[in-house]
């Protein structure tokens, strides 16, 4: 069985409080330390030597449950908008905003369903195409080739 990504509309304002953030790590650090931000999954914080300074390391590992999650190593003051985010003794923090409403959401497909329609709707599309990831998952009714779909009402 494959599955499909369906993804939810983002706020507009994700981008400019995301910038922020950044811009909170930056300034925000204690002693005037410079913020290294690194977006990858699985590496453990660690302080990193430069010119004889410590450098904050702030790892992002992802968004789950509605919030961003992470972990820094060295000083650090964060927040989040005008809300300050308390950091754990050991570094992990996790932010909750309604900026954050991302939800990725797999949908399986049942073996053999080549098309789909939302029962809503009037047309049917591939699984794969962009038009049919969109279709929210409660909404979906598949088809194996287009006779069946064309035969359930739905047009190309």
């Amino acid at each position: 069985m494959r599955t499909v990504p369906f993804l939810r509309r983002v706020p507009a304002d994700t981008l400019l409080f995301l910038s922020c953030v950044a811009l909170a790590f930056g300034s925000g650090s204690l002693a005037g330390t410079v913020a290294g931000l690194a977006f990858v999954h699985d590496v453990p914080p660690a302080i990193v030597r430069g010119s004889g300074a410590s450098v904050t390391t702030v790892v992002f590992e992802g968004f789950r449950d509605g919030a961003l999650r992470g972990q820094a190593a060295g000083p650090l003051r964060l927040f989040a908008r005008d809300e300050r985010v308390d950091v754990a003794a050991d570094g992990r923090f996790s932010i909750v905003h309604p900026a954050f409403r991302i939800e990725e959401v797999s949908v399986p497909v049942p073996p053999g369903m080549r098309f789909v329609a939302s029962k809503n709707g009037k047309k049917y599309y591939k699984v794969d195409s962009a038009a049919g990831e969109r279709i929210a998952p409660q909404n979906r009714v598949y088809f194996a080739d287009e006779t069946a779909a064309a035969a359930a009402g739905f047009r190309p």
